[in-house]
């Protein structure tokens, strides 16, 4: 699956519980990716944010078990 640019507010979990846990394992962290996030690390820059993209955003894998867009349905 193509990356794309997530916010931690985007619809694609769907449940608030699953959307504070996210928020809490920003993509690409040290403590997503120990918890199995498949999204790029230093595209995001270690869970800061994305690369020349506006604050809070990041680029996720779409079969990333966390962040991916069937992650919480």
């Amino acid at each position: 699956m193509e990356n794309k640019a997530w916010r931690p507010s985007d619809a694609a979990i769907s449940k608030s519980e699953s959307r504070r846990h996210v928020a809490q394992l920003p993509p690409g962290s040290p403590d997503a990716v120990e918890r199995g996030c498949a999204c790029p690390v230093l595209d995001n820059r270690r869970g800061i944010g994305g690369y020349c993209l506006p604050d809070g955003e990041y680029i996720i894998n779409g079969s990333c078990a966390i962040h991916g867009l069937l992650a919480g349905k």
